[in-house]
């Protein structure tokens, strides 16, 4: 029920989630981020990388805090996404970080067709969050299958009461290579310390 003004960059622009109202999110340089919510019109001018200043009323909808009955002025475009959270799949499930810009890492165990959209589920292993992509979005998820290993940025929203984050732009899932911290040994060669094959050294 407060009245709050912000101001900040679009994260997730509206009509991408939805095409029948608004849903973006706005964030600002305290690292954190909010939904702004509009039924039955989607805003054009809540554009991914639109800085903006909206007026409006605190709402709360199934967890989700949210703007809504807001007015909106544009005072920049083409800005710099703010600085996604870098988490672990676990401690991305944790709904403090609701409405956050954030990137995880880890190994695809599930991918399926649920309603309009797509759910990947992935796990660094920590724990596995779930990866939500809707149809909307027009993203081409064919290359990214179970045992593939992604980095994903999106917006953590909440879905009946559990974290989910939003995948919304096809530059925002990409293939990596995940760096271990045990050390490697190969392609030994005859050096001073092993003269011959049959020769060792402890390392």
């Amino acid at each position: 029920g407060q009245q709050v003004t912000i101001e900040g960059v679009v994260t997730l622009g509206s009509g991408i989630t939805s095409t029948s109202w608004t849903d973006a999110y706005v964030q600002d340089s305290s690292g954190r981020g909010i939904n702004i919510y509009q039924s039955g019109t989607v805003d054009p001018d809540l554009l991914r990388n639109n800085k903006v200043k909206i007026t409006g009323t605190v709402d709360e909808y199934s967890g989700v805090t949210e703007i809504i009955n807001y007015s909106l002025q544009v005072t920049g475009t083409n800005q710099s996404l703010p600085e996604s959270l870098q988490l672990s799949t676990n401690s991305a499930t944790d709904l403090i970080y609701e409405g956050t810009l954030i990137y995880i890492q880890g190994t695809i165990i599930d991918k399926y067709v649920a309603g309009p959209g797509t759910t990947i589920s992935i796990d660094d292993g920590s724990s596995a969050v779930d990866i939500r992509a809707w149809d909307s979005a027009n993203l081409n998820l064919t290359a990214y299958n179970i045992g593939d290993t992604v980095g994903v940025k999106g917006v953590m929203d909440i879905y009946q009461g559990n974290a989910q984050i939003l995948l919304s732009y096809q530059e925002d899932i990409n293939s990596v290579s995940i760096q271990t911290d045990s050390p490697q040994i190969s392609n030994i060669i005859q050096s001073p310390l092993a003269p011959t094959p049959s020769d060792t050294t402890t390392i």
